[in-house]
């Protein structure tokens, strides 16, 4: 970085801003500023076939993604997941969340857009620019990490159900 004016504005600016160089970015995020290394474009897509979902585990860009039918449903974590198999359309999709994507978390009745919920869960922009999604037919399954999606729920009407587990890499 070679303008210090512009690092000085920087902490006087609102949460999200940023200062760029040709290597690094410096971001400020509440109270704190984050120093980051530009990437190259990163794969921002990866599909999911029936045969790399009946193999048990696929390599993805952000760890190994591992599926097994269980007979009973466990704890969710931030890193596990227990759907209902028979809902799910293939190929399933990872991929960096977008604008105007929408989700229904896990125990609510409505959709929220997927922007609002990492602005309600106080993410950095780094944070929120990793956010990775698992979708079915252009549904949300799961934001990784996060919150899987009501609609994929295990119920009573339930005959399969899949954990869904990111072990990372």
């Amino acid at each position: 970085f070679t303008e210090c004016n512009d690092l000085v504005d920087l902490l006087d600016s609102q949460s999200g801003k940023q200062v760029l160089s040709s290597t690094h970015r410096l971001i400020k995020h509440r109270e704190h500023l984050i120093l980051t290394e530009l990437k190259l474009e990163a794969q921002k897509k990866f599909k999911i076939s029936e045969a790399d979902f009946e193999n048990g585990s696929i390599e993805t860009p952000i760890g190994t993604l591992i599926f097994e039918t269980v007979e009973a449903r466990g704890d969710t974590s931030k890193d596990s997941i227990y759907i209902d198999s028979d809902k799910l359309v293939f190929p399933l999709e990872l991929r960096l969340w977008k604008a105007g994507d929408l989700f229904q978390p896990i125990g609510m009745t409505g959709k929220k857009k997927i922007s609002k919920y990492l602005k309600d869960e106080k993410l950095s922009l780094v944070e929120k620019e990793n956010t990775w999604l698992l979708t079915s037919d252009d549904k949300v399954v799961w934001v990784l990490g996060k919150r899987p999606d009501e609609r994929f729920k295990v119920s009573e009407n339930t005959e399969q159900i899949l954990k869904i587990e990111l072990l990372n890499g």
